[in-house]
């Protein structure tokens, strides 16, 4: 899975892309906001650490961004930060991240909090493609439905066209009876006529 990281510390970012390195992710880092945001803009990652202070673009605006972008899937966001104050905590949860850790991380946390990351991009993933497998389902029985109706109007047009075609073949019997014996007095009175 891919992971986005982006924080100003050239150490601290060094040493988290060495341990998600390690622990099998494929990390993309960059050194600010700013950078993040265009990465993400060539490549949704599904999984985003930030620290909160950068320059250029701090991290909750670059998560307030990803949050606003469409059609990226769920992401799953943690804000890094120093900041650890319960009101910073809610502050950041409030305004978009999904987890906090807080400087320096504690790989364990991180370790778990990445988890669980991975586990709930993996159900939006699969809610995702359960979404799409009911929409196909949905557009064929429209679309039977559709043809369904097309069948009835098409059964219905044919039963209206054979009704009257059914009405002449029947009546041509008789009219060809009838036109015989118009010809047969016809041939009498022409016969007749002189006389």
């Amino acid at each position: 899975m891919r992971i986005l990281l982006a924080e100003d510390s050239v150490t601290t970012r060094t040493a988290l892309a060495g341990m998600l390195s390690k622990w099998g992710f494929d990390v993309r880092q960059v050194p600010d906001g700013a950078q993040a945001w265009e990465e993400f803009e060539r490549q949704v990652f599904p999984i985003v650490l930030t620290d909160w202070q950068m320059p250029e673009m701090d991290g909750l605006d670059l998560i307030r961004r990803i949050r606003a972008k469409e059609n990226t899937g769920f992401v799953y966001t943690i804000l890094l930060t120093a900041r650890s104050a319960t009101s910073d905590v809610v502050w950041g949860m409030d305004h978009g991240a999904d987890a906090y850790l807080v400087k320096p991380a504690d790989p364990d946390e991180l370790r778990a909090r990445i988890q669980a990351g991975v586990r709930i991009v993996q159900l939006e993933q699969r809610l995702e493609r359960r979404r799409q497998q009911l929409e196909d389902a949905r557009t064929q029985v429209f679309e039977a439905e559709k043809l369904a109706g097309i069948g009835q109007l098409a059964a219905g047009m044919a039963h209206e066209v054979n009704n009257p075609i059914a009405i002449v073949a029947g009546n041509l019997d008789i009219f060809s009876g009838g036109i015989e014996s118009l010809l047969d007095m016809l041939d009498t009175w022409e016969q007749a006529r002189p006389a």
